[in-house]
């Protein structure tokens, strides 16, 4: 029943019928059959955006004018990759820098409404445990949102991570499962890193609160 509800609300989405408050909307609209996305101006952080999947999901988030800063291990490529797409790039060698590099996006930007852990369970310990901290300290701020934000983990043939503590604030914990094409599998959805990219935004919409806990199997060619 509840895969039955969110298959019908990712058609909505889909088709363009689900809609955020009609403030600050941002419309991205192509052709027939083409994903239609009424977003916000959201903050967004990719740990891991060179990689294919991390790609599709910084270059989605930017499609929509978001406001994109992604972290990776090469400093040319993620240069180069900013200056294409209009992101931000934090160069990020190891976990080590992970805290410095969110708190310096946290200090400039003011909060982060999307953080996507395309790394490792490691770095999405790290990317929690500086969400929670921020979370706290503006407890009872007026200027923050009803929304209260989203952390999707991307994670490749593991369990992957549902971070706890987040949800005392807002946040909603939801996971993308990527595994590598097999005939036997039947119970996931078959889909490109395109289709990975569109998950995570479906989950970052205003109108997806609804979606907590949720892990969305896919499987890749």
């Amino acid at each position: 029943m509840a895969d039955n509800y969110l298959e019908r609300r990712m058609e909505e989405y889909r088709s363009g019928k689900l809609s955020s408050r009609p403030k600050a909307v941002r419309t991205v609209s192509r052709g027939e059959g083409d994903l239609v996305v009424h977003f916000p101006k959201l903050r967004v952080l990719i740990a891991g955006g060179l990689d294919a999947v991390g790609r599709a999901i910084v270059g989605a988030f930017r499609q929509v004018d978001c406001r994109v800063a992604f972290f990776d291990t090469d400093y040319r490529q993620g240069n180069l990759m900013a200056q294409s797409t209009g992101s931000k790039f934090y160069h990020t060698p190891g976990h080590d820098s992970l805290a410095r590099n969110i708190s310096d996006i946290l200090d400039k930007w003011g909060g982060l409404d999307v953080v996507v852990n395309n790394m490792d369970d490691g770095a999405g310990d790290v990317l929690a445990e500086c969400m929670i901290r921020h979370k706290a300290s503006i407890v009872g701020n007026d200027n923050e949102a009803a929304y209260g934000g989203r952390f999707i983990t991307v994670c490749r043939n593991t369990a992957g991570l549902f971070p706890e503590g987040l949800a005392q604030y807002g946040m909603t914990v939801n996971r993308v499962s990527i595994s590598v094409g097999d005939a036997g599998v039947v119970d996931s959805f078959r889909g490109s890193c395109s289709g990975v990219a569109h998950i995570c935004m479906f989950i970052a919409s205003p109108d997806s609160g609804f979606v907590n806990g949720v892990d969305f199997p896919v499987t890749l060619p």
